[in-house]
Parts: structure tokens; C-alpha cells; sequence
């Protein structure tokens, strides 16, 4: 399954993360692959792109079907820049 996130805000994060908690919302789109880590390209405040790699840890459907995030980690991501209330874009495939 191929991810991008797309309206989802990271809360916590910083250069030195390789494991770090976040939380992420996002609409669910159809899908039926479980949860795993994935690879993500987000986009930083300034507009410069940036590779992440996040696992899902805990995630629950609300009531509207969409997905809510519970728990997340950082595991490692290429930037200078801050990415603290970073903005991602995202679209899910079935595998």
C-alpha cells in the first residue's frame, strides 16, 4: 500500500527523532490493508519536501468512518527545517 498523508498535523517532532509519539487524522478513503509502516513524503511549512517513514501504533474509526490516530512514531525524516505542525497530503492504494 502506498501512503501520502494529506490534513494531518504531526505534534511532536524534532532532528533528533528516530522514535517519536504523534498524532494524525485523516479521511478514510477505501481501503482493507491493516495499518503498517509506510513510507510518506510531507510537506514542511516552507514548502520543501520531505521524507518521512511512520509507524502506526494504535488507531480507532470514529463515528463519521474515518480513521483517528491514537499513536504514532517518527521513525526518521530528511529536513532542516522545523516540522512541528507540518501539514501532509496523502492517498491510500489497496494492495
Amino acid at each position: 500500500m502506498d501512503i501520502k498523508f494529506k490534513y494531518a498535523i504531526i505534534f511532536s517532532a524534532s532532528d533528533e527523532a528516530d522514535v517519536h509519539d504523534a498524532a494524525i487524522y485523516f479521511e478514510k478513503i477505501g481501503y482493507n490493508s491493516h495499518l503498517d509502516s509506510h513510507n510518506g513524503i510531507l510537506v514542511a511549512p516552507n514548502q520543501s519536501p520531505v521524507e518521512i517513514v511512520i509507524e502506526f501504533q494504535k488507531y480507532m474509526e470514529t463515528k463519521e468512518k474515518n480513521h483517528e490516530i491514537l499513536s504514532a512514531r517518527l521513525i526518521r525524516f530528511y529536513d532542516e527545517g522545523d516540522l512541528l505542525n507540518a501539514k501532509l497530503g496523502y492517498t491510500i492504494n489497496n494492495s
